[in-house]
């Protein structure tokens, strides 16, 4: 099984809209066998630091433990 989690803060505008991009990619079917998951890293300097963020929002693919693919900053419109 894939996990995608959307790492975010609540600091920055952008990043408040990354629970809304993870829900949004929850609900299209051909991601059924993907779990989607926010993650507030605000404070959690080593999360952070084991993905290897450089910014927030960032949102991440998993599978099998291991990143295979991203994207960072969601923009103003999602």
């Amino acid at each position: 099984m894939a996990v995608g989690k959307g790492f975010s803060a609540p600091w920055p505008g952008p990043s408040r809209q990354i629970s809304r991009v993870c829900e949004d990619l929850s609900k299209d079917p051909e991601n059924s066998k993907v779990r989607f998951y926010t993650v507030n890293v605000d404070g959690l300097e080593e999360v952070g630091d084991k993905v290897g963020l450089a910014a927030v929002p960032t949102f991440v693919l998993f599978k099998g433990g291991a990143q295979v693919a991203g994207f960072t900053d969601v923009g103003e419109s999602g």
